[in-house]
């Protein structure tokens, strides 16, 4: 009876034992699960935020590019008052960044004299596009063509 008392232990033991070893696999099988999705799920939301960003910048740059293309077209309709439209363009007290014009040449005719080199989008804008650059430790640049008919003056 003692033995069979044992026995029957021994075999609750064993099973337990199986029971418990197969409870631990099946967890360590979910918890791998669960990783690989929260992974793929955070990759997703990343992906998402990345292109909700992208186009909030990118509708961002096109809005300043139109600005700058409304401020060319006033300048090519009233060229004698170059000096009033920039400065009436640069009254709004939220505008946080410096404004210029260039002839083809690079002379200022407006604004601080940049380098041709440096900015590509200045090249760009004499050819008639608009663009937009950057030069680490100098800033981001906007150019838009300024037109005297059908040819580039600015």
């Amino acid at each position: 009876m003692i033995n069979e008392r044992q026995e029957n232990n021994w075999r609750r033991a064993v099973w337990i034992c199986i029971f418990a070893t197969l409870l631990t696999f099946i967890g360590l099988l979910l918890g791998n699960k669960l990783e690989y999705l929260l992974n793929v799920h955070m990759e997703e939301h990343i992906a998402v935020q990345a292109d909700t960003y992208a186009d909030s910048i990118d509708q961002n740059l096109q809005t300043k590019l139109n600005e700058l293309r409304n401020l060319a077209v006033s300048i090519q309709k009233n060229e004698s008052d170059i000096q009033q439209i920039m400065d009436y363009h640069m009254m709004d007290e939220q505008i946080v960044y410096s404004i210029g014009m260039l002839k083809l040449g690079g002379e200022a005719v407006y604004g601080e004299k940049l380098s041709l080199k440096e900015f590509s989008g200045i090249q760009d804008s004499f050819i008639g596009n608009s663009a937009v650059c950057y030069k680490p430790g100098k800033g981001l640049l906007f150019t838009v063509p300024v037109f005297n008919g059908s040819n580039v003056e600015y």
